[in-house]
């Protein structure tokens, strides 16, 4: 029996020891794992339409399709054998029974009506019956389930397990290929430990490292008797196609990500749409030869500290008192140990402050926030509050070029500095304000920044745009106040959400 193809399959396996190149288990099941919407669904689908033998025997168990849901997601030509859908919850046994409800026995009956249906569909040779490898029609089985994740809601889980190792044994005697999803959510992924072993290999899948929704990871965690690579491939699932994302595939010269739509060819380079245009300013501005290896040498992402003193354009300091602040300033900041150890830094004076790209350590803008601070507050009680020293920090992550001004020093500008002037803006005396990437980055990282670092929420900005801030203080640094700026909407969800937060707290205590 022929095996039936599944997506990017081959390219996520390596060779073997000997060289040679990887070939499939005769008759592989795998446990399809990833988050919720990350296109599992799809992949079955992918995987269904890909086997275009006309006799193929397609069997697809789901729990969120209805019969006719079903039939208009799964596309299938005039001359193809229809696939034979079963929903455990519909079952056709159970609906027949009037008296039975669904109950554990839908897994019993799910699992005989897999049966029926393979063994009703096949012929073996009339020479050897006793031997299924001989199957001479059809001349491909493949089986879906997807997924059990709500099967495990259902019913106990030793059931389910159970199910799944009847079923698994049973596609093994028929020479089936099977796919079987499973949804990682909160207090079910301990259950793949439990399941994995039934099944020849572990496929996981994931959402892309860049906001677009159609950017997806995947690759062979495990797979019996085979070298697998365990790196990630990134795929698209776009326009009811499955495309691997390769080395050869086109990155814009301004930005570096990924170009999926078509794209836009200017003196050799490749850019997206909308960001020739950027790009044909720059020159304008800079000259081409301003330009620093335009290109991915000279793309970074970095993670900005943007600074300025509050209060410095105020008319009634007089020119001297105005140099003194910002001599201060670039003094304390040169005293802190994450800004003088860390060398992997540009430094980008703007007048009332700075902003500062480190581009190694995620860290560094959050640890030099606190440092200052703690610097500051010996510094103002020494001033006093009419001479004090006052700063507003804006902290954020993303993408930068680099571009050589008028005197041939390194420059900066990009999306990344922007946003984090945007952040800076949106805060008052004292303030620490992080966009979320960078807040929910340092979150993940190490536990402890979870207690410094609170949501604020959704705050309008410039041109109209939404970004979601998040303010780090505790009793030595930041300012817990809300800010000024906020309107109205943006305190009352903020308050909400401290009262929703506090009653939790209270409830679970």
């Amino acid at each position: 029996m022929s095996i039936p193809h599944i997506p990017c399959g081959s390219d996520l396996i390596t060779p073997d020891a000997t060289g040679n190149s990887w070939q499939e288990p005769s008759n592989p099941s795998f446990l399809l794992v990833g988050p919720s919407a990350c296109g599992k669904t799809f992949y079955c689908k992918k995987f269904f339409e890909l086997s275009e033998n006309n006799n193929s025997l397609k069997i697809y168990v789901g729990t969120n399709f209805t019969e006719k849901k079903f039939h208009d997601f799964i596309t299938t030509q005039d001359d193809q054998r229809k696939p034979f859908f079963i929903n455990p919850f519909l079952n056709t046994t159970l609906v027949a029974n009037e008296n039975n409800e669904i109950g554990d026995h839908c897994l019993n009956a799910t699992y005989n009506t897999i049966i029926k249906i393979i063994k009703e569909n096949i012929k073996t040779n009339p020479k050897n019956n006793n031997q299924h490898q001989n199957i001479s029609y059809p001349s491909q089985i493949c089986f879906v389930l997807d997924s059990i994740s709500q099967l495990f809601s259902s019913f106990e889980d030793y059931k389910v397990i159970n199910f799944l190792n009847r079923v698994c044994l049973f596609l093994e005697e028929y020479d089936v290929t099977g796919i079987v999803t499973f949804t990682t959510i909160q207090g079910l992924s301990s259950n793949i430990y439990k399941i994995a072993p039934i099944f020849s290999g572990l496929l996981e899948m994931e959402f892309g490292e860049d906001s677009n929704s159609f950017n997806r990871k995947i690759r062979f965690s495990t797979i019996k008797n085979i070298n697998t690579s365990k790196e990630w491939t990134n795929i698209i699932l776009h326009n009811d196609k499955i495309k691997i994302l390769k080395e050869n595939n086109l990155y814009c010269n301004l930005c570096n990500k990924l170009i999926y739509e078509n794209p836009k060819f200017f003196r050799d380079l490749v850019f997206h749409d909308e960001h020739l245009d950027v790009y044909k300013k720059l020159i304008g501005i800079y000259g081409v030869k301003g330009i620093t290896n335009i290109g991915t040498p000279g793309i970074i992402n970095a993670n900005f500290f943007f600074i300025d003193i509050v209060g410095l354009s105020d008319p009634s300091l007089s020119t001297r008192k105005q140099i003194e602040k910002i001599d201060l300033l670039n003094n304390l900041i040169n005293s802190c140990e994450s800004f003088s150890k860390n060398k992997d830094k540009i430094i980008l004076p703007t007048g009332d402050g700075m902003v500062i790209a480190f581009v190694n350590n995620i860290e560094s803008p959050f640890l030099l926030s606190k440092e200052l601070h703690s610097e500051l507050s010996i510094v103002n009680k020494r001033l006093g509050d009419q001479n004090k020293l006052g700063i507003r920090i804006g902290l954020a992550t993303g993408p930068v070029f680099i571009v050589n001004d008028i005197n041939n020093n390194h420059n900066m500008w990009g999306p990344g500095i922007i946003l984090a002037r945007r952040v800076m803006d949106m805060g008052d005396d004292g303030h620490i304000l992080i966009e979320r990437n960078l807040a929910e980055s340092l979150v993940k990282l190490d536990e402890k920044y979870k207690n410094s670092i609170h949501l604020i929420g959704d705050c309008s900005i410039k041109h109209g745009e939404k970004i979601t801030l998040y303010s780090a203080y505790s009793n030595d640094f930041g300012n817990s106040k809300p800010s000024l700026k906020f309107g109205k909407y943006d305190v009352v969800d903020k308050y909400l959400s401290e009262l929703v937060e506090h009653y939790i707290t209270k409830k679970s205590s």
